[in-house]
C-alpha cells in the first residue's frame, strides 16, 4: 500500500459524501436496508463505500469489483491488515461482473460515481440483473453527467465549466495529446467517460430492461448551489445541460 492509497482510502471512508450516499437512498426509499444482505460494490475503487455496509450498516457479506488492478490490490492488502476480522465477509476482485463465478448472487448491488464511466452501460445493467436474487435491487448514484458544467471530470486541457461543450472534442484531443505526449488518446473512452446523454441514461435506465423502477432522481444534492441546477433542469432546452446526476434504484421482481 503506497501513502497516496492510504491516504484517498481514509478520505474515501471519513468523507461526509459517502454517508450521504446512503441517506440520500434511504430517504428516496424507505425500504432500504442493508442488514444481512449479500452487497456486491461496482466499481468499487478502494474498498471505502463497500465496508460501510459492512461495518456501518449491517450487510453480511460484501463482494468489491473493479478494472484498475492497483485498487483492487490495495483493497486486500488493507483489508489483510486492517481489517481482518472481516476477511470470511468480504472479497475484492479486480474483474468485470461477467468474470465472478455464476454462483455468486446478490441482495444488493451498489454503485456510486461509475455508470458514467461504464463503456457498455445497457449491457452491464443486464448483467447485474443477472446476479440479482429475486426483490434485489440496484442502487446507483452518479454524475457529473457528460453534458452538464463538469461533465469533461477536468480531463482536458481546458477545465472551466462546458468546455467541452463550447469547444469541438476534436480540438480538445489535439490539445490534449500536444500535452501528454506519452500516452495518445483519441476517444472519450480512453479518457474514462462515455459521454452518454441524459437522454440516453434515460433509455438505459429506464427502459432497456426488464427491472422495476423504484425512483429516478435527478440533481440529487443539498447543497445551495443545486437549487438554480433544479430550476434551470426544468426548461425543456437546458434540461440536457444543467442535469448533473442521477440516484436511481432498480428492483428484480
Amino acid at each position: 500500500m503506497n501513502e497516496k492509497q492510504i491516504k484517498w482510502f481514509y478520505n474515501e471512508l471519513n468523507n461526509r459524501n459517502r454517508k450521504i450516499f446512503f441517506d440520500r437512498f434511504e430517504k428516496i426509499y424507505s425500504q432500504l436496508s442493508f442488514k444481512d444482505k449479500d452487497v456486491l460494490d461496482f466499481g468499487c475503487g478502494c474498498g471505502a463505500l463497500g465496508l460501510e455496509t459492512i461495518l456501518n450498516r449491517g450487510a453480511k457479506s460484501l463482494t468489491g469489483i473493479d478494472l484498475h488492478s492497483n485498487w483492487i490490490k490495495f483493497a486486500n492488502e488493507n483489508l489483510e491488515v486492517n481489517y481482518s476480522s472481516y476477511k470470511n465477509n468480504v472479497s475484492f476482485f479486480n474483474c468485470d461482473i461477467d468474470s465472478l463465478p455464476e454462483d455468486m448472487k446478490y441482495d444488493i448491488i451498489i454503485s456510486k460515481e461509475v455508470f458514467e464511466h461504464v463503456d457498455d452501460l445497457a449491457s452491464a445493467i443486464k448483467s447485474m440483473e443477472k446476479r440479482l436474487r429475486k426483490d434485489g435491487m440496484i442502487v446507483s448514484g452518479f454524475g457529473p453527467l457528460y453534458n452538464s458544467p463538469m461533465g469533461h471530470h477536468k480531463r482536458f486541457t481546458y477545465q472551466f465549466p462546458f468546455a467541452h461543450v463550447f469547444i469541438s472534442e476534436r480540438y480538445l484531443f489535439k490539445k490534449l495529446n500536444e500535452i501528454k505526449m506519452d500516452n495518445k488518446y483519441k476517444n472519450l473512452n480512453d479518457l474514462g467517460l462515455n459521454g452518454l446523454s441524459l437522454k440516453k441514461y434515460k433509455e438505459i435506465l429506464l427502459k432497456g430492461h426488464d427491472l422495476e423502477v423504484i425512483s429516478f432522481e435527478t440533481n440529487v444534492n443539498e447543497r445551495f448551489i443545486n437549487i438554480p441546477f433544479k430550476l434551470l433542469s426544468k426548461i425543456p432546452f437546458l434540461n440536457e445541460y444543467f442535469t448533473h446526476n442521477i440516484y436511481i434504484i432498480l428492483l428484480k421482481k
